[in-house]
């Protein structure tokens, strides 16, 4: 691309679309007077003379005869922001292709005013992009002022909270990114974790969960979202994304949107250090016949809020078998299976099992 002006294969796209509906040939120049576009493609990177002419003279330039060096039609001076920044030439007789060379120097203007805005979209999506990545490898730099201000200038609300959302897609695809932005609200902003995963910041507001299952659904290369808690802290939202999506991983759990809220005691599980008391549960468990599925009536007895109906009907036990394994467990462990206290603390232990 010429500096200032379109690029080569624009222009081109330009000749070759106008010349389809008329019978001209038309050149496209850049401000030196060298040809980057023409329906004369052996012409490209020629200097055409009367384009200089008309960039010395600065106003359109018509030749009216046939010369060794020139040929009959109109060379006129397209401009961006009231710079000359090229010529459009169009040949046969003056009077018959002016009109065409203005048609084609409004449609190089207007192309250019949308490069140039196009162009300015993309770097600041650049500089977004650079901004939170910065910021989720070196959290203390939201407390650094230039890096304040950084946000100011690309106006980025720091006053917000905001939910971290990671998304894990079945393949890379680098147009996602577009995609997903199609789904957000101002002040909403989505980056590339990797290739398969993306990090959705999404604003804080009643209907955030109900945007992020939209999404979700509305593309079958999106698997599975890890949903943070709403922060302040864009780095505490997107740890606590990070978490909920190293418990699923760890318990291998299938649900495809998976928000922290819901795995609390998981997380805090897999956070906590081992203890001699942990250890000697873990111990008997590996030790004992018919463990998994005192395990498995645990968890489900759990994650069903300690409800009866539900654990037998899920695990198709009848409820006297739910007690004995209750009973099953608090023998083996020490732990008063009736206490709701002590459930907790053998399901956190067991987590990590």
């Amino acid at each position: 691309m010429f500096k200032g002006g379109l690029s080569f294969d624009l222009a081109q796209k330009i000749v070759d679309n106008i010349m389809t509906i008329v019978p001209y040939n038309i050149n496209i120049m850049d401000k030196s007077g060298t040809i980057i576009a023409s329906g004369n493609k052996e012409r490209i990177e020629n200097k055409h003379f009367g384009a200089v002419k008309a960039l010395e003279q600065k106003q359109p330039y018509f030749i009216y005869v046939d010369t060794e060096w020139e040929r009959k039609g109109i060379n006129v001076p397209f401009r961006y922001k009231d710079e000359i920044i090229g010529v459009i030439g169009v040949s046969g007789e003056p009077s018959e292709v002016e009109s065409i060379a203005n048609i084609v120097r409004v449609t190089a203007e207007l192309m250019i005013e949308k490069q140039f805005f196009d162009n300015k979209a993309y770097a600041i999506k650049t500089q977004v992009r650079d901004f939170f990545n910065e910021l989720l490898s070196h959290p203390q730099l939201q407390y650094n002022t230039e890096f304040q201000l950084r946000a100011k200038d690309l106006d980025i609300d720091w006053s917000c909270k905001r939910i971290a959302v990671i998304i894990k897609m079945k393949e890379s695809n680098p147009e996602m990114t577009d995609y997903i932005t199609n789904y957000l609200k101002s002040g909403e902003y989505v980056i590339h974790e990797s290739t398969l995963n993306a990090v959705i910041f999404f604003l804080d507001s009643d209907d955030t969960l109900d945007r992020i299952e939209k999404l979700m659904n509305s593309n079958p290369i999106f698997i599975k979202s890890y949903v943070g808690f709403a922060s302040y802290d864009i780095h505490q939202t997107y740890d606590s994304a990070l978490s909920v999506k190293n418990v699923v991983e760890k318990l291998s759990i299938q649900n495809k949107i998976n928000s922290i809220c819901d795995y609390i005691l998981e997380d805090l599980a897999f956070q906590m250090k081992e203890s001699e008391l942990s250890k000697q549960v873990l111990s008997i468990f590996d030790s004992t016949n018919k463990c998994d599925a005192l395990k498995e009536t645990l968890f489900t007895y759990i994650n069903t809020g300690l409800d009866i109906s539900k654990t037998c009907e899920q695990l198709f036990i009848h409820k006297n078998t739910l007690y004995y394994r209750m009973q099953k467990l608090g023998d083996l462990t020490g732990f008063d299976t009736k206490n709701i206290k002590d459930l907790i603390i053998l399901y956190l232990y067991l987590l990590k099992s």
